[in-house]
């Protein structure tokens, strides 16, 4: 609730949308569930979803603190 209702990453933090993407692709290659070649299809297909995230990051960002980014761009 913390999260949801008072800190809200998805407004401050740019680096939220790329821990998002990075913990979806290393879920897939962490665990031995299918073959590579079916993870590596599984991971292509959320990094093409990912664009759509990173896209709304920009919508969703209001006026996040500077340190965060420039953190971010490093």
């Amino acid at each position: 609730m913390l999260t949801l209702q008072i800190l809200k990453p998805w407004q401050k933090d740019p680096s939220y949308y790329l821990n998002q993407v990075n913990s979806s692709v290393f879920v897939i290659m962490a665990r031995e569930f299918a073959s590579l070649e079916n993870r590596l299809a599984l991971v292509i297909s959320r990094e093409k979803l990912a664009l759509k995230l990173l896209k709304s990051s920009r919508l969703n960002l209001k006026n996040p603190p500077k340190i965060y980014t420039d953190i971010d761009l490093e």
